[in-house]
């Protein structure tokens, strides 16, 4: 009787270890699987940031060339505002140097 309850006894903790290494199997396929996932998700999260920062900026460029593009136009218009001041003013002033070359001689 002595012998069979150590024998009981044994294969109780022999169960008990296998149950325990199972576990601990499962355990680290549990933590195995996890970190994949979250690996997953830390690479859609760089992608989705990547997209969206390439959005943003090409917004931003968009709005750079369209006010650049106002401020050339406004370049280009006081430079012709400037020539036809000075168109105006070209007659008077080739009367005003012809007058001095004729006076001086």
């Amino acid at each position: 009787m002595a012998l069979e309850m150590m024998e009981q006894v044994r294969a109780a903790e022999a169960q008990a270890e296998n149950l325990r290494r199972q576990a601990q199997l499962e355990a680290r396929e549990i933590v195995k699987a996890a970190e994949e996932a979250c690996r997953a998700i830390e690479r859609e999260s760089v992608q989705e940031i990547k997209e969206r920062t390439a959005e943003l900026l090409q917004a931003r460029q968009a709005l750079v060339e369209e006010e650049l593009g106002k401020v050339r136009l406004q370049g280009l218009q006081a430079r012709q505002q400037q020539m036809e001041k000075a168109r105006k003013n070209l007659g008077k002033a080739s009367a005003l140097i012809y007058g001095r070359i004729v006076a001086n001689g």
